[in-house]
């Protein structure tokens, strides 16, 4: 190969590859076959994280994380994350029983995870009380079931963005957990972010939300697309 072709070569795989300097991760909150997860990886490079829905917003434990993630270990995804999204209303189940239930299903089917995600968004009074100080106390309740269950504070994360986490948390500071923020501006970096509640570096940053990539005939469902610099905190 010539050097001006091999120069060429090299600075498109540069730009169609920004996983050369990062990495790229996936979450799904639907079920995900083994030839679902392997189609990302072959049509986006740089895709290494799978993160799946292990707690549903009705307060259940979802039905499909614990196979979602033994597909995506089949698929050689190197990092599997599940996240939950809470139920923090007086009718749910306690933060507790939450976390326990989670837990305990995916170790009672064998499923490999590392890390797991605590999701804290949406309009208050509708996933989460209108009370600051009582969503605080539900948040320290899941991590203390988390920790109970033999978790560390570098396995235990929070999933939230500056406009969120205000309402739903006040001024409360868990910058002792990586956190994981949205912004769905499509860029590969965190060159957007702005520190808030004690969180000065983010962990990973979901770039694009409901991404369909038409695998499978078009039955793959759609999925949100993460950024991260660096597995240090994973």
């Amino acid at each position: 190969m010539a050097a001006s072709s091999f120069f060429l070569v090299a600075a498109l795989l540069a730009v169609c590859i920004p996983s050369a300097v990062a990495g790229l991760g996936l979450d799904v909150s639907s079920s995900y076959s083994t030839s679902s997860w392997s189609c990302w990886r072959n049509v986006n490079s740089g895709f290494n994280v799978a993160i799946v829905r292990a707690g549903r917003s009705s307060g259940t434990v979802d039905p499909n994380a614990a196979q979602s993630l033994k597909n995506a270990q089949a698929a050689g995804y190197a990092y599997r994350h599940v996240y939950i999204f809470p139920c923090a209303h007086s009718g749910c189940p306690s933060a507790a029983s939450q976390a326990n239930n989670v837990i305990d299903n995916l170790r009672g089917a064998g499923a490999p995870f590392s890390k797991v995600w605590i999701d804290v968004e949406g309009p208050v009074g509708t996933y989460w009380t209108s009370s600051t100080s009582t969503n605080q106390q539900f948040l320290i309740n899941m991590i203390g079931a988390l920790k109970g269950k033999g978790l560390t504070t570098a396995q235990i994360g929070i999933y939230t963005s500056k406009s969120q986490w205000p309402s739903i948390m006040g001024s409360a500071d868990f910058h002792s957990y990586a956190l994981w923020y949205a912004h769905y501006d499509g860029v590969f970096d965190f060159s957007d972010f702005s520190s808030f509640n004690g969180w000065t570096t983010p962990c990973m940053k979901q770039y694009a939300g409901n991404q369909a990539l038409g695998c499978n005939g078009g039955s793959t469902p759609a999925a949100d697309k993460n950024y991260y610099s660096s597995t240090s905190c994973f």
